[in-house]
């Protein structure tokens, strides 16, 4: 399963960020929650931690090159 099927799974949605969108390479939202991959290896959320959500976060990471 991808990143952008894992994080479907549990309610989020796979979106194109208008806000310095050159930096942002991948960003998902559920309702008001917002993730954003920046192109400088990290990400920020507004999320409380749980696994699957944690989870979809490394898949994504993986496939953007950034952890083998």
């Amino acid at each position: 399963m991808n990143a952008k099927e894992m994080f479907e799974a549990i309610g989020w949605e796979q979106y194109v960020a208008e806000r310095n969108s050159k930096d942002i390479v991948a960003a998902y939202r559920k309702g008001t929650l917002r993730i954003y991959f920046y192109r400088a290896y990290g990400f920020r959320t507004n999320e409380k931690p749980f696994d699957d959500f944690w989870n979809a976060i490394y898949q994504q990471m993986k496939e953007l090159g950034w952890i083998k």
